[in-house]
């Protein structure tokens, strides 16, 4: 798989087959300790290049914290996957100040994102890969909506619901994007997406290998 854009060490590989037509969006690594998701992506994209697969719409394989993932550490200074509040991007969007490791993390997968919501119409589908260190089957967790539930019916695994009425002091990247990446837009593209549909997953599975 070839990779694209100005960030190519953060794509693992990509099919850009249409404009139209479903879009599915994976990342791994958003943890730099949790690399299972990673190594997974690696070998799908590798038993599509194998066997010459076209797939019937878009995918997208993305690395997330490239430097926590480098030094297997969990973050370097703050938790990416906690970062994803309309007002901590804005800060860092518009800060001139380049102090944690995160923020150039972030505005790399910001753009990454926004480029792929406009180079196609969707639908778009979103899993966020992560792992744990507890003995645990294979989970999904969504924000419960019908959509979520619809896409999370499709893995036989089990779905934790809830997630959405937990008080925690950051947002994951999907719940973000779900919420307000459509007023972020606003003011950084030319185009407002509305974008409530977008099923968003994230998986987790016990750390082996």
């Amino acid at each position: 798989m070839k990779t694209i854009h100005k960030y190519p060490k953060r794509f693992i590989g990509y099919q850009n087959n249409s404009r139209k037509g479903p879009t599915v969006v994976i990342f791994g690594g958003i943890h730099g300790n949790e690399k299972a998701g990673v190594l997974a992506l690696e070998s799908i994209c590798k038993y599509i290049d194998d066997n010459e697969i076209q797939l019937q719409g878009n995918f997208y394989a993305i690395k997330g914290n490239l430097k926590a993932l480098a030094h297997s550490e969990r973050f370097i200074d703050l938790d990416l996957n906690r970062l994803w509040t309309s007002k901590i991007v804005e800060d860092i969007v518009y800060s001139t100040n380049d102090e944690f490791s995160e923020s150039s993390e972030l505005i790399e997968l910001r753009d990454v994102l926004k480029q792929i919501l406009k180079r196609h119409s969707g639908p778009f589908y979103f899993l966020d890969i992560h792992t744990t260190s507890a003995h645990s089957v294979p989970f999904i967790t969504i924000s419960d909506s019908l959509n979520n539930r619809r896409f999370a019916s499709k893995f036989k695994i089990p779905t934790v619901l809830g997630i959405e009425i937990l008080d925690i002091s950051g947002t994951d990247v999907f719940t973000y994007f779900h919420l307000v990446l459509d007023k972020i837009l606003k003011y950084h593209a030319n185009f407002v997406l509305q974008r409530s549909d977008i099923p968003i997953l994230q998986i987790a599975a016990l750390e082996q290998y």
